[in-house]
C-alpha cells in the first residue's frame, strides 16, 4: 500500500505518469500512465483525492480520470471542451 501519489504531465507525450510514493522512504514506485489530451499542462486533484483533472492546452479540453485508490493508476471518465488554451486549474470547497 502507499501512502501518497505523483502525477507527471508530460506535455510532448500527452500523457499523465503516476507513481506511488513510498511512505517510509519517499522513492518512487513504478505505476501506471494514461493518455490525456494534446499539451497537458496543469493538474488538479479533487478534495475528496478521488478524482484527477487535467488542462490539456493543445486539445482546449480538460481531461477527468478517476484515481484508483489501491495503486494511484489513473481510469479516463471524459473529456469537456473549454476555451482557447486552459492552463491552469483552480478549485475551491471541499467534497465528502
Amino acid at each position: 500500500m502507499f501512502s501518497k501519489i505523483c502525477f507527471v504531465a508530460n506535455v510532448g507525450s500527452g500523457l499523465i505518469n503516476s507513481y506511488t510514493i513510498n511512505a517510509v522512504t519517499g522513492s518512487l514506485g513504478g505505476g501506471g500512465f494514461v493518455g490525456a489530451g494534446g499539451g497537458p499542462e496543469s493538474m488538479a486533484i479533487s478534495p475528496n483525492q478521488k478524482y484527477l483533472t487535467v488542462a490539456n492546452r493543445n486539445t482546449n479540453n480538460l481531461s477527468q480520470f478517476t484515481i484508483n485508490q489501491s495503486n494511484g493508476n489513473l481510469t479516463p471518465n471524459g473529456n469537456v471542451g473549454t476555451s482557447t488554451s486552459p492552463a491552469v486549474i483552480l478549485t475551491s470547497g471541499s467534497n465528502p
